[in-house]
């Protein structure tokens, strides 16, 4: 689920990164790649979040607080900022430690069975 939701979440971002919205650092075809690696690991984090908090106002405020911390620090790079390498190793431990790719059980046909219609 969260995978088909990054691969949206990624082509949501495509016009602003076409028209220049982004700023992708050099060499392009690097930082282009970083920022859908970070987009995808990020959207597993979002899924997590969303799942323990059981709503979407704790991701759209971590959403918010990232694009906020983007535009007022203006970091971007290879090393720093949301196509940065640093970025990306983050991601990747938080996500191995949260375990945020596996599926959530909310949508399992037994437990929205049971939610729904009782034991």
């Amino acid at each position: 689920m969260n995978l088909s939701i990054s691969i949206l979440w990624s082509i949501w971002h495509l016009p602003a990164i076409i028209y220049g919205g982004y700023l992708i650092p050099s060499p392009y075809w690097l930082g282009l790649a970083l920022f859908f690696i970070n987009l995808t690991l990020a959207s597993f984090i979002m899924g997590w979040i969303r799942q323990k908090t059981g709503g979407v106002i704790a991701p759209i405020l971590v959403h918010a607080a990232n694009n906020i911390g983007m535009v007022l620090t203006g970091v971007s790079g290879i090393i720093l900022g949301e196509t940065g390498i640093i970025l990306t190793l983050l991601l990747i431990v938080f996500v191995i430690v949260t375990k945020a790719w596996k599926a959530p059980r909310l949508f399992e046909f037994a437990v929205l069975k049971e939610k729904y219609l009782g034991k």
